[in-house]
């Protein structure tokens, strides 16, 4: 008998075990949970004790400035004890700044801080303009700059944005670039993923807002690595010198 209920409890474990490594491999298997934030956050140790462990701050804003408020924005969430904070880049078509210096302009302003990632927004089709040969172009511009400013640099976007934006032939990568799929679906699971325009994977998924969390107004991400894994060397304090 007692071999009989020993044979179930394995084979129970070996089905969950099983089915782990079936969702992991679909893409669909839950993490790590954090927030977009666009505005002055003064609330970040309410947001971690809710459980929430990475941010994503705004960095440069549609109208061609830095946002004034992303210095404090880092500083206040790795205080709270986040895990990672990121930084999200609102393109400026019309401003005279091409994309490499709009990212050169966010990098200077947040030397010295503890960021893990920039994210270039392909999204919102009016901070675009309509010709999709030169939005590309002006991409492609931005993330050759962060690469030579030695940032780690992703796209935030999702399929349909990236092809009224770009179109079908924005080919983009001659470097590996990761996405932030920015997909409003309300599900915290992760995928599966789509592919196009060369992105190959997404990292973290923004799923749900704009929402009301201690008193803050944001949005809710999943992140599919595990925090833990992520190496020193992609948490370290970035500190760049400009001429």
């Amino acid at each position: 008998y007692q071999r009989r209920v020993h044979g179930i409890l394995f084979q129970k474990m070996k089905n969950g075990i099983m089915m782990i490594i079936f969702l992991i491999g679909l893409g669909v298997f839950r993490a790590d949970k954090g927030v977009t934030i666009k505005f002055k956050g003064n609330n970040f140790p309410c947001l971690f004790s809710k459980g929430y462990n990475f941010a994503v701050v705004r960095g440069h804003t549609s109208m061609g400035i830095v946002d004034p408020y992303a210095v404090h924005n880092i500083n206040e969430a790795n205080s709270a004890g986040f895990s990672f904070v990121d930084v999200y880049i609102n393109p400026c078509l019309s401003c005279r700044d091409t994309g490499e210096k709009q990212i050169e302009n966010v990098v200077s302003a947040i030397n010295g801080t503890n960021y893990r990632k920039l994210w270039f927004m392909v999204q919102q089709t009016e901070n675009w303009g309509k010709d999709k040969v030169h939005n590309c172009e002006f991409l492609k511009n931005a993330i050759s700059g962060g690469i030579k400013l030695g940032q780690n640099i992703g796209i935030g976007t999702n399929i349909r944005d990236w092809y009224r934006i770009m179109g079908v032939g924005c080919e983009i990568l001659e470097h590996k670039i990761d996405c932030w799929w920015v997909y409003h679906d309300k599900n915290d699971a992760i995928g599966p993923f789509e592919e196009f325009g060369n992105v190959r994977e997404t990292s973290i998924k923004e799923y749900m807002g704009p929402v009301r969390e201690c008193s803050e107004e944001v949005n809710l991400n999943v992140f599919t690595g595990k925090i833990e894994n992520l190496k020193k060397t992609d948490l370290q304090t970035k500190t760049q010198t400009f001429i």
